[in-house]
């Protein structure tokens, strides 16, 4: 089963949606049938190079539904209680677009100029629904590339990314945010934006954001003389990950750099990769990686989370915005 096919990127809608749209498609077609074994939410997050989270909120919904339970001994499986027929959006969306198209023609249009017509009222139909502009800011790429993550399945919401002391150092920072709805960074930086820009603090939305539970208890099972390395695009990330490490009572990670070969991987027990990066693609790294994986090394991503708290903050926040549009 070829499990890339379950989301778009490019695709406004959000993820955890896609797949949990398409995972009840392929029921309802047949491509899967009770019984069937799903990957875990891990392997499913790697394999389509997304968060853990984003999967098992995908899962958490298909289980309400009753399309996938979980089977002692056996994982996640599609649930012979499903019935899935009426959970096809797909099915409903050809008869509505069928029964249209007929009209359409029966007015002795082409089917090239019914086609147009479709295209262009989806096009103005896009241009007329309201998005949230936000920014989102914070002092590395890796960061910003986990808050983009846990917020991208937001609806109607566009993200922006901002460095943190790149801004604190421009003198029209207030004035360029000032366009944008909302301000999110993380709790840590948040005194910070509010004195560099204190014209836009009630845009400005503070986001703890912690190692995942994943993350923790893996650390929690290292011991102190573990060999670690870190491959990170920036040196403030490294600082981020270099504390977490020292709380859990680890050595400090040896900083990795692609240029540096394969053979650096040669006296470490463990990699860390930060979340932006799963599989070492960006770096280069991934047959590397794969090779240290086989030889009993361990890789880590080290995910954060977003407490759902926040999150339905957030969404409130985002829904108030909308109806104010």
């Amino acid at each position: 089963m070829d499990y890339s096919k379950l989301i778009d990127p490019d695709h406004s809608e959000p993820i955890y949606q896609q797949i949990t749209g398409n995972l009840a498609s392929w029921v309802q077609e047949g491509r899967l049938l009770p019984g069937d074994k799903l990957p875990t939410e891990r392997e499913l997050a790697e394999r389509l190079g997304i968060s853990r989270g984003t999967v098992s909120r995908a899962y958490e919904q298909l289980e309400r539904m009753e399309v996938i339970e979980s089977a002692p001994g056996r994982g996640t499986i599609i649930s012979s209680r499903q019935d899935v027929v009426a959970l096809s959006r797909k099915d409903r969306a050809v008869n509505i677009l069928e029964n249209a198209f007929r009209e359409i023609l029966r007015l002795r249009f082409s089917s090239r100029e019914a086609l147009t017509m479709a295209q262009l009222v989806f096009m103005e139909m896009e241009s007329q629904r309201a998005t949230i502009h936000v920014a989102a800011v914070d002092c590395n790429p890796e960061s910003l590339s986990v808050l983009e993550e846990k917020l991208r399945y937001l609806s109607r919401v566009k993200l922006y990314p901002f460095d943190l002391y790149r801004l604190l150092d421009d003198n029209e920072a207030e004035s360029k945010l000032a366009e944008y709805d909302l301000i999110i960074t993380t709790t840590s930086h948040g005194i910070e934006l509010e004195r560099g820009i204190p014209g836009l603090k009630e845009k400005i939305v503070n986001i703890p954001m912690n190692p995942s539970r994943e993350t923790i208890i893996a650390l929690t099972k290292l011991s102190a003389k573990t060999r670690i390395g870190i491959f990170c695009e920036s040196e403030r990330f490294y600082q981020i990950i270099s504390g977490q490490l020292e709380s859990f009572n680890l050595r400090p990670p040896q900083r990795l750099r692609p240029e540096q070969g394969a053979a650096v991987l040669d006296d470490l027990d463990l990699v860390i990769l930060p979340p932006s990066d799963p599989g070492g693609a960006e770096t280069g790294m991934a047959p590397s990686l794969a090779r240290f994986k086989e030889d009993g090394g361990t890789i880590l991503v080290f995910d954060f989370q977003i407490d759902r708290a926040t999150l339905s903050y957030l969404e409130e926040r985002v829904k108030e915005l909308l109806e104010q549009v």
